[in-house]
């Protein structure tokens, strides 16, 4: 008889198929694929086939590889790794080792450097003062994941510890520089990511404060009437009693609403749930249940405990009749009432009664298993727990402090994670306490959260940090609604790189070594590229993470181009690839590139519009260079019927050449019943030269559109009329040459000069030489001579020189 309800056990395919098995009396070697190996060793030569903490699965499918095994010495050959095995005993430095081909050779026990993963938490950190764990990507060519230490998931959903903890088991990556097979692998090996539920790709609102019904409710009311969306209500921990008698302990813990605040939760909740606010309710939950709580004598039963004895209810993981009252007596209730899911604000530590098992980690697992119990996709808030976790989103990466040196760790954090598939981070937004006040700050990191993974708001309790945008000054204000308006209008564009990532094991942030870099131009270029990365498939990310200029009064990134030409998302400049330079943006700018033939659909939000999901009126971003493709996707957004063909797909593509280009938006396929019938799109072909000649077609017939060009952003822009998604819309686009050619620097540069903080007479002498002579070369030649400020040099410049 099962321990736990069916519903908790976790679905995998742990045992591998043995014609990929070689064993000998205490070895065992698994090739998972040619270039993934599990090696194992047990005196007693006991193998262990269940799924563990971090592997749940090791049958990939067929793989060819050759044995040569004798008395001595056991071989096994790949594509791609050779293992050999001096049969001496156990595993040692001098008896077993693994050559990559082409690349090393590893030695049982050697020490390497690998390109970093992640950490438990960034609580009370101040820039990147915390040791990162290891990941599967490394200039050695290889990595391991050791998995001796990990307890068993059993056959009926509970936990069990391993007999013997003095073996070898793990599983080395011998990957090269194929970083982004070898995070596909892992995958593979330790649990896909999820597909969240469409609410996780909006904006987030936290904040540690003791909000009441009505002070919440005028709040995001507030949002709404001022169009400044959200999409979850993460509710801290103040929702609960706090201020309890001191004979039950501490008041971190605690079940039961506190009704001076909220007098009618389910009234509450609901006004959330019916705005479009997805609640989420912090937990502390280490002091277990004691009898002041509402629920204390229904958990009293359900354990067995004499209520009258007030006797406190143990937090206890590790026994399966309190992991099923837990649930059912604390959490249930409260979702069937509008809690979508929970935040796991742990403090206990890592110690349990079950050893080697970390209670964070049980918490994960079992909160993961239990929300699909009804058909809705997983999802938790809580703390990194070891390799497997990106099985338990979404990631709270605690509470960091408020500075630049904070802001400038952790776009390189989330980078990092990919390599340990660790890839929906959510980070405190402004940051948490201490620090200082420094409006720039705020701006720029509500930027960063808006090409983050996951974009959560956060502040203390501290009157002073609250993250409205009106409480900071008029630049600051500008820029936060901006940033956060458009991550609520890029969410098709999100939406389908939740699907990339769950679908195709790709991560939506990626390290550019995954794609451009290679090893020798990794290393020169050191900390250049250390916070740049792909945002998903289309899109370069540069966030600003260090206060602007002086002189120039713009903030700067130096960074590393990839190859191709880019594109200025924004604004529609060209960039040539493969090189260094330094990028100059205004405070409510930032620098992200498209890549060519880059397709971004978006939302067109209206008033009070938080809303996300299929709808009528949608645009799209066009660039030009190359032939490319993209794929909507539309669904409820929140269970898992998108398994069972409950899916709409709408794919886009671009078709290039130097004189025509062909953009089509094709025919909603699957389940049309997911989208709308009819759509509204806008059309905006970025970057193409201005003469473009644009003609639209539905459903083949030509149709009249009103056209307009925007010079700021160098973008031609159609607007279509109402037309059938069953249609396909194609715009046939001419030109002698289609891109545009970056010559209207002039008005960039004279806005550049005008704002620099210098004297006048250099500002009229920089001005002029623009009317003196007229070839590039010319004009940045005569301003080195003239041995202007150096910052104010190299922001015009990139303007000249894209």
């Amino acid at each position: 008889m099962s321990r736990l309800p069916a519903y908790f056990k976790q679905e995998g395919n742990p045992v591998a198929a043995k014609s990929k098995i070689v064993v000998g009396d205490k070895y065992r070697f698994t090739v998972i694929t040619s270039r993934l190996i599990r090696c194992e060793w047990d005196d007693r030569g006991v193998f262990e086939d269940a799924m563990t903490r971090s592997v749940i699965d090791r049958d990939f499918g067929e793989c060819k590889f050759t044995v040569d095994d004798s008395a001595e010495k056991l071989v096994i050959t790949t594509d791609h790794i050779i293992v050999t095995y001096v049969k001496t005993g156990r595993f040692a430095e001098n008896n077993l080792s693994i050559t990559v081909k082409g690349g090393r050779t590893w030695r049982f026990g050697e020490r390497f450097e690998t390109l970093k993963g992640t950490a438990r938490t960034l609580d009370n950190v101040n820039g990147g003062n915390v040791t990162l764990g290891d990941g599967v990507c490394s200039l050695w060519g290889y990595s391991i994941i050791d998995d001796r230490q990990s307890v068993l998931l059993s056959e009926d959903a509970f936990i069990e510890q391993r007999d013997n903890w003095d073996i070898e088991d793990f599983y080395f990556f011998g990957y090269g520089y194929s970083f982004l097979e070898a995070v596909q692998d892992y995958f593979r090996l330790t649990g896909k990511p999820s597909l969240l539920p469409a609410f996780a790709m909006g904006n987030w609102w936290s904040r540690y404060y003791k909000y009441t019904e009505k002070s919440y409710k005028e709040l995001m009311t507030k949002f709404l009437d001022e169009d400044v969306p959200f999409s979850v209500s993460v509710i801290d921990m103040d929702w609960h009693l706090v201020n309890i008698d001191p004979k039950y302990g501490s008041g971190w813990t605690g079940y039961t609403w506190n009704k001076e605040f909220f007098p009618d939760y389910k009234r509450f909740l609901k006004w959330l749930n019916d705005h479009n606010l997805t609640p989420s309710l912090n937990l502390h939950p280490a002091d277990g249940i004691r009898a002041f709580e509402d629920m204390y004598p229904e958990m009293a039963k359900a354990m067995g405990v004499d209520p009258k004895t007030e006797e406190p209810i143990k937090f206890d993981m590790s026994d399966p009749k309190f992991i099923k009252a837990y649930f059912d007596v604390l959490h249930h209730p409260y979702e069937e009432n509008g809690v979508r899911f929970w935040w796991m604000d742990w403090q206990q530590g890592t110690k349990s009664t079950i050893e080697n098992i970390d209670p964070l980690w049980v918490l994960n697992h079992y909160h993961t298993v239990d929300v699909k119990r009804e058909g809705k996709r997983e999802i938790i808030f809580s703390r990194f727990a070891g390799p497997g976790s990106q099985r338990f989103p979404v990631g709270f990466s605690g509470d960091t402090h408020i500075t630049w040196e904070s802001l400038d760790f952790q776009p390189f954090f989330t980078l990092t994670a990919s390599n340990i598939g660790y890839t929906w981070w959510s980070h405190d937004i402004g940051g948490h306490m201490c620090g200082y006040r420094d409006d720039e700050l705020n701006a720029r990191w509500i930027q960063l959260g808006a090409f983050s993974p996951i974009n959560r708001l956060h502040s203390s309790c501290s009157k002073f940090s609250g993250r409205e945008p009106w409480n900071y000054d008029e630049k600051c204000e500008k820029s936060s609604r901006k940033f956060l308006s458009l991550r609520h209008r890029m969410f098709p564009y999100l939406y389908a790189m939740n699907y990339r990532q769950h679908l195709d094991l790709i991560p939506i942030v990626q390290p550019l070594y995954y794609q451009y870099i290679n090893p020798y131009v990794f290393g020169h270029l050191g900390n250049t590229t250390r916070n740049s990365y792909l945002f998903g498939s289309e899109l370069f990310v540069a966030p600003i993470t260090t206060p602007a200029d002086k002189t120039t009064g713009l903030g700067k990134v130096r960074i590393w181009m990839p190859h191709g030409t880019w594109f200025d998302f924004f604004r529609g400049n060209a960039y040539r690839g493969n090189r260094l330079l330094n990028v100059y943006r205004k405070y409510d700018e930032m620098p992200v590139f498209a890549k060519e033939g880059a397709i971004v659909p978006m939302n067109v939000l209206g008033h009070r519009d938080n809303k996300l999901g299929a709808r009528q009126d949608m645009e799209v971003f066009v660039f030009p260079g190359k032939d490319n493709s993209f794929t909507l996707y539309e669904d409820d957004g929140d269970t898992f019927n998108y398994q069972n063909g409950k899916l709409a797909t709408t794919k886009m593509t671009l078709s290039y050449t130097d004189k025509k280009a062909v953009f089509e938006i094709g025919e909603v396929e699957g389940d049309k019943t997911q989208t709308v019938e009819k759509r509204r799109w806008k059309i905006n072909l970025r970057a193409f030269a201005k003469t473009a000649v644009a003609r639209v077609y539905v459903g083949g017939k030509q149709v009249k559109v009103r056209r307009e060009y925007d010079k700021e952003t160098n973008t031609i822009v159609l607007n279509l009329p109402l037309v059938s998604t069953s249609d396909k819309v194609t715009v046939e686009i001419t030109a002698k040459n289609l891109m545009h050619n970056n010559s209207d620097y002039r008005e960039r540069i004279f806005d550049i000069i005008l704002r620099a903080q210098i004297d006048y007479q250099t500002k009229a002498d920089v001005w002029e030489t623009f009317d003196k002579f007229t070839r590039p070369e010319d004009i940045i030649k005569t301003f080195v001579d003239m041995n202007i400020d150096k910052t104010l040099l190299e922001a015009i410049l990139e303007q000249m020189t894209l």
